[in-house]
């Protein structure tokens, strides 16, 4: 019974695929509140576990560390994620590491990563920082612990351990910001995991599948939305989620979905005087799994090298650009009106003056008649003889 509710839950964790190790790609609290649709934000440390260009955006250096403690209440099961990540800018590119576990009852899966990403802009000026690319170099090595049942086996003949080399590759870019030159807070991920399809296996060939995901974020005025779509071994699954901060305080809330849970979070921040804290919480309740309280995941983030900008101030900060934006749109609107304005004024006034105008050479005949008639009245009189020969026939 044990053996099946076991075998139950790996297959419902890793998504039913032939092979079981090393096809967990959900790590860290903030993404699994969000659905595990976070490969177009990767934003922060957990970028090196879901899309290592992402660290490209960390701007100071940080780490973050997450428990995750999956199924709580079936007490015949005991399993247990953990990580630790840490990223270091360094100007011209960004370095990052870290160590992935996983632990049942006689098995571990350890990753060990390093990881390097850097802004297409150093060597394409035009594409300015919004486009990055990143690589993941990894060392898969899971061991069996070995008991009466199983020490015997054949599979386990030339040893109960092993280890493989595998490759992550990943890209961030915002197209709309480069191609039409729009601030729109658009952007689209693209992660490849185990690229080479490293063999991890005992006695027999077990390569672990090459993992696709692409992703797409929308940042709002206040919040964010995200959508991933991930294929492995010919399964296809959607994942989406968001991030919202209604107060613009150090209070963010989360949510999402995809075909194996539903997801709840929240995280609150601190910032210090030297450095930032970050603390994360996820609930993950499976949808095929029953008996089971949910799965609880937290996590602790540090963020060093004040002054560390805050996810929420991004949004108050983003919210601020929108209302900037609104207003110059608003206050161009109102300059265009009163040139217009103005324009039709001028017209009105051009007109008016073409109607003197026309008024004026309409009455013109009438003044040049009455001119003329003073004329010959003033001719006459000039020439009228007032002579002394002429005055005896005047009256």
């Amino acid at each position: 019974m044990r053996f099946l509710l076991f075998s139950t839950i790996v297959l419902h964790l890793f998504v039913i695929t032939a092979n079981a190790a090393f096809l967990n790609s959900s790590w860290g609290a903030r993404p699994a509140g969000m659905g595990n649709a976070f490969t177009a934000i990767s934003d922060d440390a957990n970028a090196l576990s879901w899309n290592p260009a992402g660290i490209t955006k960390c701007k100071t250096k940080q780490g973050t560390f997450m428990f995750d403690k999956p199924f709580y209440g079936l007490e015949e099961v005991n399993l247990s994620f953990s990580h630790i990540t840490y990223v270091h800018p360094l100007g011209f590119a960004t370095l990052g590491g870290g160590i992935q576990n996983f632990t049942a009852d006689q098995y571990t899966e350890n990753t060990y990563f390093v990881s390097f990403a850097q802004d297409m802009g150093r060597y394409f000026p035009s594409f300015a920082e919004d486009v990055s690319l990143g690589l993941n170099l990894k060392y898969l090595y899971h061991k069996y612990t070995l008991d009466e049942r199983t020490r015997d086996d054949a599979v386990f003949a030339s040893g109960n351990s092993v280890g493989a080399i595998g490759v992550d590759f990943g890209m961030l870019f915002r197209p709309l910001y480069t191609v039409l030159k729009n601030d729109l807070p658009l952007s689209l991920g693209l992660t490849l995991k185990n690229l080479n399809s490293p063999d991890v296996g005992l006695k027999d060939t077990d390569k672990v599948p090459m993992e696709t995901r692409i992703g797409l974020a929308y940042t709002f005025p206040w919040f964010i939305s995200s959508l991933d779509v991930g294929s492995r071994d010919k399964y296809t699954t959607v994942y989406f989620g968001v991030e919202s901060n209604p107060f613009f305080n150090s209070i963010l809330v989360r949510g999402g979905a995809n075909s194996n849970e539903i997801n709840l979070g929240f995280g609150y921040i601190f910032l210090l005087k030297d450095f930032g804290i970050d603390i994360d919480y996820a609930f993950r309740w499976p949808l095929y799994i029953e008996g089971s309280n949910g799965s609880h995941r937290v996590s602790l983030s540090l963020q060093f090298d004040a002054p560390t900008i805050k996810r929420y101030e991004v949004l108050k900060m983003q919210k601020s650009e929108k209302m900037k934006m609104k207003k110059a749109r608003e206050l161009e609107m109102k300059k265009k009106q009163e040139k217009e304005k103005e324009k039709r004024m001028k017209m009105k006034e051009k007109q008016e003056g073409y109607k003197e105008q026309r008024k004026m050479i309409e009455e013109e005949p009438e003044e040049k008649e009455v001119e003329e008639e003073f004329e010959e009245e003033e001719k006459e009189e000039e020439d009228f003889d007032f002579s002394p020969r002429n005055r005896r026939i005047m009256p």
